[in-house]
């Protein structure tokens, strides 16, 4: 006779005050209970029994009592059925007439509401959706009415996100691949919709499982905003669609290569909370080729290959934060025709590496190639950190006109010494700034008085002294290192 066994079921609690998770599998004699906080590994307890009855009892008694307490079983919902994936590819199908209009302006609430008026008159309870969210749009709507809509909403998603969703289900819905014990939250995915289009994605941690499914999923073209976290260090080798993946290796974004992001605004990739370089980004510029909408571009990761990225035509892009690199090629983004509208460049390179203590990551004719581009006019936010452009930098920018465009400056952990703070305050362009950030310069006390004289926001703070300078730049260090 067979020995009885019981996959692992979980069980959670929350309330104002704790988020707890409660789960026990049954395997012959013994049951297993692993216990904690949800978003942890948790706990892991084994107990025998004499006899399978005995741990049959035991198991059943132990349910009894976590669900008495309020704890209440996450049972995974069932995978999109051929059903669900038909109606899907039927979907589309239907989508297909109105998709051009909608992809040609995106922004037109009008050609969403034409083709969610014609969703209705096909009884088609998407239609519904897109009204309910396009009514919500307007600030001018009463609360009664707002908070009427917002149950109608809610329960249409209840009912149909599975469908809607289709093969991303899998992933958005029921968390697929996602070990909470990896310390991303009880979640690794969050994801919104917007006039009845998934509308943005936040991913913790992205896998090349996912990448593949939503590289082939008709919903990448009208998504506007992708945030990723963290990329996937494989520990076993694996296979996505026939293709082999080998262990102990991170392969970036490498299966999201090909996906046509043709409506995508906002794209992030690695952790800019925390501000770490641990994510990998390779295939992030092949990526971006494919974003001809993209608006603003953050990436606090490394494995780019920055000269196809600075190349990029990116003729709507406002805002690039590129982080934690040891090659910037400025001048290729300098020269880069398409960036007339870029408004905020900000960059902070990797922590120098002892190897290369004698260059500087970002150095005197990268400020000199931002400062006197015919393309780059439209800066008004430039943060450029662990630089050894010193005082002659200084002298750029204000020579240049770059200062008097700008409104923000940071220029934190560099060579700048008194010498360029007197050239920064007798410039009359100095007005223009809301903020000028010298932090880790080697600024005296004298030049910090002559900032504060200048009534320019400012901050001047962990300086270090200008003795230091003549030996290695240690302020060359202050990035991340990992």
């Amino acid at each position: 006779m067979a020995k009885q066994k019981i996959e692992a079921k979980r069980f959670e609690f929350r309330d104002s005050k704790s988020e707890k998770f409660w789960a026990i599998s049954l395997d012959g004699a013994a049951h297993t209970v692993v216990y904690g906080k949800i978003g942890t590994a948790g706990q892991t307890k084994t107990k025998d029994f004499p006899d399978e009855e005995a741990a049959k009892k035991s198991y059943d008694k132990l349910i009894g009592q976590k669900t008495k307490k309020g704890y209440e079983e996450v049972v995974a919902a069932a995978p999109p059925s051929k059903q669900d994936l038909a109606a899907q590819r039927a979907f589309a199908k239907r989508f297909a007439p109105f998709k051009k209009a909608i992809l040609a302006d995106p922004d037109d609430i009008a050609n969403y509401a034409v083709f969610g008026d014609w969703l209705s008159d096909q009884d088609d309870p998407r239609g519904e959706f897109i009204g309910v969210q396009i009514a919500m749009e307007d600030a001018s709507l009463k609360a009664p009415q707002r908070k009427k809509y917002k149950a109608q909403e809610k329960s249409l998603i209840k009912k149909h996100e599975r469908e809607w969703l289709g093969s991303l289900a899998d992933f958005l819905i029921d968390q697929k691949g996602y070990d909470s014990s990896w310390g991303g939250g009880s979640k690794c995915y969050t994801y919104k919709f917007a006039r009845g289009f998934l509308d943005s994605i936040h991913a913790s941690r992205f896998s090349l499982e996912f990448g593949h499914e939503l590289k082939n999923s008709p919903l990448c073209e009208t998504l506007r905003c992708l945030e990723i976290e963290d990329t996937t260090y494989l520990e076993e080798p694996i296979a996505i669609a026939g293709k082999n993946y080998s262990g102990d290796e991170d392969y970036g974004l490498l299966t999201l290569i090909g996906a046509k992001f043709s409506n995508l605004r906002t794209f992030m990739l690695g952790d800019a909370k925390y501000g770490t370089s641990r994510t990998r980004g390779e295939g992030v510029e092949e990526l971006v080729k494919k974003m001809p909408r993209i608006e603003s571009l953050h990436l606090e990761c490394g494995g780019i290959d920055m000269e196809k990225l600075f190349k990029v035509k990116m003729p709507n892009l406002r805002s690039l934060v590129a982080h934690h690199h040891s090659f910037y090629p400025v001048e290729l983004l300098a020269k880069n025709s398409s960036l007339k509208n870029l408004e905020t460049l900000k960059m902070y390179p990797h922590a120098m590496e002892y190897d290369d203590v004698q260059t500087a990551y970002l150095r005197l004719e990268h400020i000199e190639a931002i400062g006197r581009s015919k393309h780059l006019q439209s800066l008004k936010h430039l943060q450029f950190r662990l630089s050894d452009m010193g005082n002659p930098g200084v002298e750029e920018i204000i020579k240049s006109g770059l200062l008097g465009r700008l409104k923000t400056l940071d220029l934190k952990h560099g060579c700048i010494t008194d010498e360029g703070v007197d050239m920064l305050v007798e410039s009359p362009d100095l007005k223009n700034l809301e903020m000028l950030v010298l932090d880790g310069n080697a600024i005296t006390k004298d030049g910090v008085k002559k900032l504060k004289k200048s009534a320019v926001k400012h901050s001047a703070k962990e300086l270090i002294s200008p003795e230091g300078l003549d030996d290695e730049p240690e302020y060359l260090w202050y990035g991340d290192m990992e």
